[in-house]
């Protein structure tokens, strides 16, 4: 509120204390924290330039969250570095869990190490040959219905009339744990351990990487 000042005077009259003291008293009160009185927007110009050194440090008299706009802390208002990771001023902490995604990294960057390989093993139950012995096999990869479906694909050898003659045999191999290809990127399949003998066996790895 602007300051009163109750009573000017003119050349010859007369000062009278009461005066003077209604004067002094709203000068007072201009500066006290008295509700409805006191320093206000309106008494502080535009252009005052007040140092942010003025500003209490002291806890409890800080400026407060609810004091500061929304969105108004841009990128130009936190700390960088380009050198020094110690002035930076975001830290682990600050992200919340599950809030980078794929979209915000800058895949082209990422080593090895950085990136979320996830490994899945598949036991292989016995499964026979035809006829004779599995001489060797391998891991084909195939969609079946949005699932990851590995198939095996073996080569068994026979011995008959005097004759040695080799045959394919395919075996659909389910994952236990479904993989979609919508969510998933399947790097590859591996064997872990491998038996060939009258009966094929073993364990094979499953590797992918989660597209999110």
């Amino acid at each position: 509120m602007p300051l009163d000042i109750a009573k000017t005077w003119i050349a010859d009259e007369d000062f009278l204390a009461d005066d003077i003291n209604a004067n002094f008293t709203n000068i007072k009160n201009k500066f006290s924290e008295t509700n409805g009185v006191g320093i206000g927007d309106g008494d502080i110009a535009n252009d005052a330039d007040i140092s942010g050194l003025k500003l209490s440090n002291a806890d409890g008299k800080q400026i407060p969250e609810d004091r500061i706009k929304d969105d108004a802390v841009t990128a130009d208002k936190l700390r960088d570095d380009p050198a020094v990771n110690a002035n930076r001023a975001v830290t682990t902490d600050h992200v919340r869990d599950e809030a980078i995604t794929k979209a915000k990294v800058k895949l082209g960057d990422l080593t090895k190490a950085q990136t979320a390989i996830v490994a899945v093993p598949v036991t292989i139950p016995a499964t026979a040959a035809v006829a004779g012995k599995w001489a060797s096999a391998q891991l084909v990869v195939t969609n079946n219905a949005g699932n990851v479906r590995v198939v095996l694909s073996g080569v068994w050898t026979v011995f008959s009339a005097g004759i040695y003659s080799n045959a394919q045999q395919d075996v659909n191999l389910d994952p236990a744990v479904a993989i979609p290809f919508a969510t998933n990127t399947v790097l590859g399949v591996y064997f872990s351990a491998l038996t060939l003998a009258a009966n094929i066996s073993g364990t094979i790895v499953i590797v992918y990487v989660p597209n999110t």
